[in-house]
C-alpha cells in the first residue's frame, strides 16, 4: 500500500448543492443552505459571562433564546464595524448529544444563494488561512471570485456546543 493510499481525509465530505454566500471584511464565505434556517437583522444581544470572546451572548428570537457567535472574530477579522448590511444567520446545528439546536452567526452581509457544482470546487488550501483548516471544505470559484466554503458545525467547538445542549438545559 502506498503512502498516498493510507492518507485519511478527516474533513467532512464536500457536498455540491446550494450554499449561502456571505461576506466578512473583503472576503466571501459560504455555508450549506440546508443548515440555514433564516437570516435576520442584527438585534440586541444579551452578554453571557465567561464565554469565548467570539460568543457574544444570546438573542431572543420569537421567545426562544439562541446563542450568537461573531464569525468575524471567530475567523480572525477584528474589524467589527456594524453597517446596514450586518446580519445574523440562524443555522441549525447538532449539539454534543446529537440533538439539534439553533445558533446565530453575525456576518457583514448575506450576499446570495448559489448552486456549487463539482467543477466550481478546489481543495481547501492548507496554508496562509484565516480559518481553522478543519472547518474549510473547499474554495469555490463563482463568477471568477473565490469563495471559501465552511463547515459551520466544525467552527463551533464541542465545548461550546455542550454549553448550549438543549437536553442539558431541559434538565436544569
Amino acid at each position: 500500500m502506498t503512502a498516498a493510499a493510507e492518507t485519511v481525509d478527516l474533513r467532512p465530505k464536500i457536498v455540491t448543492g446550494k450554499y449561502l454566500i456571505f461576506s466578512i471584511g473583503q472576503r466571501s464565505y459560504g455555508i450549506c443552505l440546508q443548515k440555514v434556517r433564516e437570516i435576520i437583522r442584527q438585534q440586541e444581544i444579551t452578554p453571557i459571562p465567561q464565554m469565548p470572546e467570539f460568543i457574544l451572548g444570546v438573542i431572543n428570537l420569537r421567545g426562544k433564546m439562541l446563542p450568537v457567535m461573531d464569525l468575524r472574530r471567530r475567523l480572525g477579522c477584528m474589524d467589527n464595524k456594524k453597517t446596514e448590511s450586518t446580519c445574523i444567520i440562524i443555522a441549525k446545528l447538532k449539539s454534543s448529544s446529537a440533538e439539534t439546536f439553533e445558533m446565530g452567526f453575525i456576518v457583514d452581509a448575506a450576499q446570495e444563494v448559489v448552486f456549487i457544482s463539482r467543477n466550481d470546487l478546489d481543495d481547501a488550501p492548507g496554508f496562509n488561512s484565516d480559518v481553522d483548516s478543519k472547518a474549510m471544505l473547499a474554495v469555490a470559484t463563482i463568477k471568477g471570485v473565490p469563495k471559501t466554503l465552511l463547515d459551520i458545525e466544525t467552527l463551533v467547538e464541542p465545548q461550546v456546543k455542550q454549553l448550549f445542549n438543549p437536553e442539558q438545559a431541559a434538565k436544569s
